[in-house]
């Protein structure tokens, strides 16, 4: 096996560099540190030397290690380049998430204080709310995981937005007559408005579906 080794690594191991050139160039790994790769061959030279058993050419059989050590470097690497870009997103929506939750109590207690001065605290928003939908958007824009939460929330605003626009005023004005004096409610407001206004939204469009259904027979 000495011959071999000396072949691979005299002239500072050109024999060895330039079997890893010809396989980068064959991978199309171009944007690559090849010192690295050199690195890495030097490793797998040691375990080819041992494993090497003469049933074919010694340049095959390391040829064939490189090749398989560099393409599971790669996928490594690409795998590991993913996770790293995935966690930044997650750190990012845990950000959004963080003001969404900021927003929707800030909300909550705009809407306390103005009561407490007996201002206006029926009005069309809030000056957290405006945040709150600011937030809101931006983040359903950059999250681009599928998810059981945002296919709701897509179908909410795909077929009730209209309904939830045009029905919320009169849901706060009932509301308001029956539960003003309801402590859960006044803490709560915006977001029972916003449920009941789509539960309500959802069961008249079952409705019209059904009542179409029928005078189509």
């Amino acid at each position: 096996m000495k011959p071999i080794i000396v072949s691979y690594y005299e002239d500072n191991a050109k024999k060895l560099c330039g079997m890893v050139d010809k396989i980068l160039f064959r991978l199309r790994f171009a944007d690559v540190d090849k010192d690295d790769f050199y690195s890495l061959a030097n490793e797998v030279f040691l375990y080819a030397i041992r494993d090497y058993n003469g049933s074919q050419l010694f340049d095959r059989f390391l040829y064939a290690c490189l090749y398989k050590k560099f393409c599971t470097e790669m996928t490594g690497r690409i795998r590991d380049k993913r996770c790293g870009k995935t966690k930044i997103k997650e750190k990012n929506n845990v950000k959004y998430i963080f003001f969404i939750i900021i927003f929707i109590i800030t909300t909550i207690f705009e809407r306390r204080i103005l009561i407490s001065f007996n201002i206006s605290a029926t009005r069309e928003h809030y000056i957290s709310s405006t945040f709150l939908a600011i937030v809101l958007f931006i983040y359903f824009l950059i999250y681009k995981r599928e998810s059981k939460l945002k296919s709701f929330i897509a179908r909410i605003g795909r077929d009730y937005s209209t309904l939830i626009y045009i029905i919320h005023p009169v849901i706060i004005e009932i509301l308001d007559r029956l539960m003003c004096n309801n402590s859960i409610y006044n803490k709560l407001y915006p977001i029972i408005i916003f449920i009941i206004t789509c539960l309500i939204c959802m069961l008249y469009k079952k409705i019209n579906v059904k009542l179409k259904g029928i005078t189509s027979i």
